[in-house]
């Protein structure tokens, strides 16, 4: 899994709306959207999350209110990406993607932890923490698996996407 795609995504899509935060969680909604999407086509054989595109309104909507609730919080340090744990959990829930070998069905939403970073005003450090922080999560899915062409259901962890093409 190469998360190269996802980081130029981010960038190219930062660099035009980094100070809107609608925008800048538009474009980090929807290449987080886009990395789960590619993260199972070896598993299903190029196959989709049917339910995952109405995942995104929500995903999206999460990430600005917690942008705006960090620009303007007087509360106690909290790592922003710890905040974003709801919304990405409410996108893992009941996602099933389907390909022409199989599907995999997303059981257990897995572990979201974040680490605070100083402010630094440097984006490819909060964009390769982020990274660290997304790889680490996907590790952490569980689900069941089905191949259509045995009928065999067997269970799968985020360990697979890393060993499949």
């Amino acid at each position: 899994m190469s998360y190269n795609t996802f980081k130029g995504e981010i960038l190219a899509g930062l660099n035009k709306a980094h100070k809107d935060k609608t925008k800048g969680s538009r474009v980090i909604a929807q290449a987080y959207v886009n990395l789960i999407m590619r993260s199972f086509e070896g598993m299903t054989g190029g196959g989709i999350f049917l339910t995952m595109p109405a995942s995104l309104g929500t995903l999206q909507s999460g990430l600005q209110q917690v942008f705006l609730t960090s620009l303007t919080s007087q509360t106690k340090r909290m790592s922003q990406y710890d905040m974003w744990a709801p919304y990405i959990y409410a996108a893992w829930v009941g996602q099933t993607a389907v390909g022409p070998i199989g599907s995999a069905t997303v059981l257990y939403t897995g572990n979201w932890k974040g680490t605070p970073i100083p402010e630094s005003g440097n984006e490819q450090v909060w964009l390769d923490v982020l990274i660290g922080i997304m790889s680490t999560h996907i590790l952490t899915l569980s689900g069941t698996y089905l191949n259509f062409y045995t009928g065999l259901v067997t269970p799968w962890s985020g360990v697979t996407l890393l060993v499949l093409p």
